[in-house]
């Protein structure tokens, strides 16, 4: 089994069906996770190979090559909000940047110094770096603004990932986490197989980032 903790250290679990997947509730602190039948390696290997090929066309979504110019206009609507976190001096890291766009989208607005980071890179290898932000070894307090659309919920290891988040982000910098409302009416379709690992709510969401020392 891909997850045998829950982010609290439980490991007491009750299971149940919901909207098509095997979801396991952790008795201690009450997250969810989902139930996948792969290690971490297997799990890897879906990411950097299946799913940007085939897969996602299986599931009726275009490939992330396709995608960079929808992506594109998407972050520069997201950085029309961020813009009063940044300066033209921020160092910042888009963590799973994927096809680039949104770091792309940054450094044509002249913030020179953005970086992304990738499993399965398919962005620019002059600014952007492939692997686990844990095996990447920047230093500390390195990032003044960090970005993830989307990625906190693929995440299997979340509390190594979150040590080194915090280590990484300066004291006073700022992350911005895009992460699936699951339990709105909306947002349905991110109830998704082997994809998203966690689901958290909205109020879990936050005490865990407060749990790691970050101001929501």
């Amino acid at each position: 089994m891909l997850i045998k903790k829950c982010v609290c250290g439980g490991t007491d679990f009750e299971g149940h069906h919901e909207n098509g997947l095997n979801l396991l509730t952790c008795q201690d602190c009450g997250v969810m996770h989902q139930e996948v039948l792969l290690n971490e390696d297997e799990y890897d290997g879906f990411y950097s190979t299946e799913y940007h090929g085939d897969y996602q066309e299986k599931i009726g979504l275009k490939p992330y090559k396709e995608r960079y110019n929808h992506d594109r206009r998407i972050a520069s609507i997201r950085l029309g909000e961020y813009n009063k976190y940044l300066n033209i001096n921020s160092v910042s890291l888009d963590i799973g940047c994927s096809n680039g766009a949104f770091v792309d989208e940054m450094r044509n607005r002249g913030f020179k110094r953005s970086y992304g980071i990738d499993i399965a890179l398919e962005s620019n290898p002059e600014y952007s770096y492939t692997g686990h932000l844990k095996n990447t070894n920047f230093q500390t307090e390195h990032f003044d603004f960090i970005t993830m659309h989307d990625v906190l919920e693929h995440i299997v290891d979340l509390n190594s990932f979150m040590t080194e988040l915090n280590r990484v982000v300066r004291f006073g910098g700022t992350a911005v986490v895009d992460f699936p409302d699951y339990f709105d009416k909306s947002g349905k379709h991110h109830w998704r197989p082997i994809q998203h690992l966690w689901f958290f709510n909205k109020e879990q969401l936050a005490e865990y980032f407060a749990k790691f020392g970050f101001y929501v």
